[in-house]
């Protein structure tokens, strides 16, 4: 193939997502089955394995903070804990047998889970009014704490797995339209507002705060299969976030983002090179190099559109002009043969974006997911969800399932409840 301008390699394009010093490293989470969790009980209880100790590594756990503010009277109860010195877990048959049946409802019934955790203690007026006053970072610290203990592993990568497979259940169990009902009681209760806090935060660490740059195994899956025939994925607010896609073997990518410069954290090296280049011709003939080991492919930028200009609030508060345009590269295999279309439109999204087009498929990131739903004036991105489909179906990068307008519609409403913690959306890293 003939190269008429600068050769990048996807190792330095995207550096931060691909290397696993990084913290921006990007982690494929499979969706796997949280009961099983307790195979792992079992095994350290009848053989008493010290390399891969539950036992080992949730003292571990309990020893890392010297305050260990997060360890409270419920949380010593719920595992089985001596007060006078909870630093020494023990797996008892009492707590593996109590401890199995939190991994099932986490799996299967969230509300039991919830029964659990309110028989336990986790919920009173008097915990809410101190937690209604303490700094949400250390609120969600606690929560994050008691889940990590929940998984404790000597494999960080398993932990973090299940953790955001917990995190998908429980958002199934808030949003989704045959248990959306069972969470709107508990958002109609101040007293019930610590168990939403751990939910909230579970939810926040795993999918958004820490979450942002995963990816759901199954949903990079069955998008692969939706556009093996000429389907294509339309990724609102995808930044230069699309590595992934094509390792996958996705090709037909459009991203609509304004790609604002105030935000290149979440963007991958040399984002801005992607998106518009300065350099002679507009960069037509930039070539970046895929190398996903069993296969290699080519990304060659073929035509780039100036179609006008638009103004953005940057995070400082600062207002700018920035271009409108929409930047094309063309995907190939290793042998020349065209295989797809990488598209940046470099705009904020609209309300037809949303509207359901043939071979088609929307996707979104979790943070991102919040600012569709919500209809508060600071954070919503002007997207009435009334006018949406009913046909209406989106995949989420952290998320296993796609949402639908239902979910959309239940998103809002708790937004809009007078439960107020950390918003869904949010990061402060």
């Amino acid at each position: 193939m003939m190269l008429h301008g600068p050769e990048m390699f996807d190792n330095v394009v995207f550096k931060r997502w691909v290397d696993k010093k990084d913290p921006c490293f990007q982690y494929v989470f499979d969706n796997v089955n949280v009961s099983e969790f307790q195979n792992f009980l079992e095994k350290n209880f009848l053989e008493n394995e010290l390399d891969s100790n539950y036992v080992t590594e949730f003292n571990k756990l309990l020893k890392k903070s010297s305050k260990k503010p997060y360890l409270t009277k419920s949380i010593i109860d719920f595992f089985c804990l001596d007060p006078l010195n909870p630093d020494n877990f023990e797996l008892t048959e009492k707590t593996k047998e109590r401890l199995s049946d939190v991994y099932k409802y986490l799996e299967n019934d969230i509300g039991k889970f919830i029964e659990r955790l309110k028989l336990h203690g986790f919920t009173d007026e008097l915990i809410n009014k101190v937690e209604s006053k303490t700094n949400f970072l250390t609120v969600i610290n606690k929560y994050k704490n008691f889940a990590q203990l929940l998984f404790a592993n000597s494999d960080s990568f398993l932990t973090q797995n299940y953790l955001f497979c917990v995190a998908n259940n429980l958002f199934e169990f808030c949003f989704y339209p045959t248990t959306a009902p069972k969470f709107e009681q508990l958002l109609k209760d101040p007293e019930n507002y610590p168990i939403v806090r751990m939910i909230y935060s579970i939810m926040w660490n795993y999918l958004a705060g820490h979450g942002w740059k995963d990816w759901s195994k199954s949903t990079l899956s069955v998008l692969k299969d939706l556009t093996k025939n000429g389907g294509a994925v339309v990724y609102i607010a995808g930044g230069t976030d699309i590595y992934q896609l094509l390792k996958y073997g996705i090709y037909n990518i459009t991203v609509i983002d304004p790609v604002l410069p105030s935000q290149p954290n979440y963007y991958s090296d040399i984002w801005d090179w992607l998106v518009v280049s300065k350099t002679e011709n507009n960069g037509i003939g930039d070539v970046v190099n895929y190398n996903f080991g069993d296969r290699k492919i080519v990304m060659k930028r073929t035509s780039f559109n100036k179609t006008g200009s638009f103004q953005a609030e940057l995070s400082f508060g600062k207002i700018i002009d920035i271009i409108q345009s929409r930047t094309q590269w063309t995907v190939y295999d290793d042998l020349g043969n065209e295989l797809g279309n990488v598209i940046f439109e470099r705009r904020f999204c609209r309300q037809d974006d949303f509207v359901k087009k043939d071979n088609s498929h929307l996707l979104i990131s979790f943070n991102e997911l919040y600012y569709i739903a919500s209809n508060n004036l600071n954070d919503s991105w002007g997207i009435d969800i009334s006018k949406i489909g009913d046909n209406f179906k989106m995949f989420v990068k952290q998320l296993q399932s796609p949402i639908d307008k239902n979910v959309l519609c239940n998103m809002q409403k708790a937004d809009n409840s007078d439960f107020s913690f950390i918003k869904l959306g949010s990061n402060t890293n």
